[in-house]
């Protein structure tokens, strides 16, 4: 049996992307910023017990209303505002996405990843 896929990769690929100045280039780091946070955020939760992971979209709004009940409204928060930042990147082709809105999903990303790492469930 492999190991499972770590989430973090996502945000490697993430950081490549936004590192060049095209569209879909930051379109593609902001959706993996968000999924890098995401999973590792649902992975964490599912550790402790929590069921986050159902298999259905409604998986997202489960994870970010978690955290706000177990106290961490920084965490869910966090994760909102990147889902929404996703949102926009990947369904509004109408606004334009570029480089800065990448790195600024990456800072929050890497905000996230840095307080999910320190998370423990008391």
């Amino acid at each position: 049996m492999s190991n499972p896929f770590n989430p973090l990769f996502f945000l490697e690929v993430a950081r490549e992307l936004a590192n060049i100045e095209r569209e879909a280039l930051a379109r593609t780091s902001i959706s993996r910023s968000y999924y890098a946070a995401f999973l590792l955020s649902r992975e964490i939760l599912s550790s402790y017990g929590r069921q986050v992971k159902t298999g259905k979209p409604k998986d997202h709004e489960l994870v970010i209303t978690e955290f706000r009940k177990l106290g961490r409204r920084d965490i869910g928060d966090k994760l909102d505002s990147l889902r929404k930042m996703r949102n926009e990147a990947d369904y509004e082709l109408d606004k334009l996405i570029t480089r800065r809105h990448a790195l600024r999903a990456l800072n929050l990303a890497d905000e996230v990843v840095m307080k999910i790492q320190r998370f423990k469930l008391r």
